[in-house]
């Protein structure tokens, strides 16, 4: 048996791959044997692993016992004779010199399907042998039966499983870098929304706010992080906050948890803050239409023209919010009886109810509220 540390160099090192096929395969086998190279594995190739004046059967002989794992490329072209044949013969003798009873060493790959020869039906080949195997599938086993980890082939997936680390580095501008490109990378990077969860709560600021901006750049596909992103809403830092409130307009209607964590931003001084918490809510959609239509009470004049603005926003699905709306436009704010009547324009026929107060609206002292009342008019019956 080896010892830990032959085990530990073991789990090290790239597995070594032979392969085995029909010459008459040896096109689909190729990019086989290319995609085994880009996932980190050190695969043995014919075509590729023979220099001229090889003595090519002495060159299998010393690769195949060495090999950890044999990968049987298996179509209907493999049952005739020829040098795969004695490749199988001599794959089935080393893995009975493996440890009893564990299978692992010989992987049937289905390139085609075909009837299992009778010493591989011993072996598992597949839920459905009438679907190739598929390249994940053989992956997955080399990774199992050589307890490594291999690096998926797609180059955005290969970046992404490196930044994750890179996530974890002591040096704070590492972790900021890592957390900036997986951004980049966008919703492809979705493997790395837990990582960037545990960045959210950073001891450096500047960390949990790029984290926080690349969740938001991967959109939906980033909906776990939602209640980590929420309670950076209360971080101690204005950037960190900030970047919260864009992520979250960013992820867009599946955010719609957070929505309370906006709503209490939105009652705060800070206007850059409240102005993304407000945007924030807009995005999310019929979902914050009940805490925006609260909202145009809330003490900030502020608050209440922006949570008009993104009732707006929503349209005719804010169109529960109209009574609220039709009270707003006698805000003692000119901001906010603007923005209000700019809401009731957007949600259109079904704001009717909102005309009289509207018409009213028309002898605003502010030029821009009776302009704006004007407007709402005109989309409100355009189509009555």
């Amino acid at each position: 048996m080896p010892d830990a540390s032959e085990s530990d160099q073991s789990a090290a090192r790239p597995p070594k791959v032979f392969i085995c096929y029909a010459k008459e395969d040896a096109f689909a086998v190729r990019k086989l044997f290319e995609r085994l190279q880009a996932a980190g594995a050190d695969p043995w190739f014919d075509l590729h692993s023979l220099t001229l004046g090889d003595l090519w059967e002495n060159e299998i002989e010393a690769a195949l016992p060495s090999a950890d794992v044999f990968v049987v490329c298996l179509s209907p072209r493999f049952a005739g004779s020829g040098e795969r044949q004695r490749e199988v013969r001599l794959a089935l003798k080393v893995a009975e010199r493996r440890e009893p009873g564990k299978g692992g060493f010989i992987i049937p790959f289905i390139v085609e399907p075909c009837e299992l020869p009778t010493w591989c039906k011993p072996l598992h080949a597949g839920a459905d042998l009438s679907k190739p195997t598929s390249f994940d599938q053989l992956i997955s086993a080399i990774e199992q039966h050589t307890t490594t980890e291999l690096v998926p082939p797609d180059p955005d997936a290969r970046r992404v499983k490196y930044l994750i680390a890179g996530l974890a580095l002591p040096g704070g501008a590492d972790r900021i870098r890592a957390a900036e490109a997986l951004g980049g990378i966008g919703p492809t990077a979705a493997d790395a929304v837990p990582a960037l969860i545990d960045a959210l709560r950073d001891d450096d600021s500047a960390v949990r706010e790029y984290a926080a901006s690349a969740l938001g750049r991967m959109g939906p596909a980033a909906k776990e992080a939602v209640p980590a992103i929420a309670e950076n809403l209360k971080d101690g830092a204005d950037g960190a906050r900030l970047m919260a409130a864009i992520a979250l307009s960013e992820i867009g209607p599946v955010a719609a948890n957070a929505v309370p964590a906006l709503a209490e931003t939105l009652k705060g001084e800070e206007l850059a803050l409240c102005r993304k918490a407000a945007d924030a809510l807009a995005q999310i959609g019929p979902a914050a239409v009940p805490t925006l239509t609260e909202a145009l009470k809330y003490p900030h004049s502020d608050s209440r023209a922006l949570a008009a603005h993104a009732l707006g926003r929503i349209g005719p699905n804010a169109a529960h919010a109209v009574p609220a709306l039709v009270e707003a436009l006698g805000d003692e704010a000119s901001a906010t009886r603007f923005a209000a009547a700019y809401a009731l324009g957007r949600i259109g026929p079904a704001a009717a109810a909102a005309v009289p107060a509207l018409i009213e609206a028309l002898n605003d002292k502010e030029k821009g509220v009776r302009d704006r009342a004007g407007e709402a008019l005109g989309q409100i019956g355009r189509d009555t």
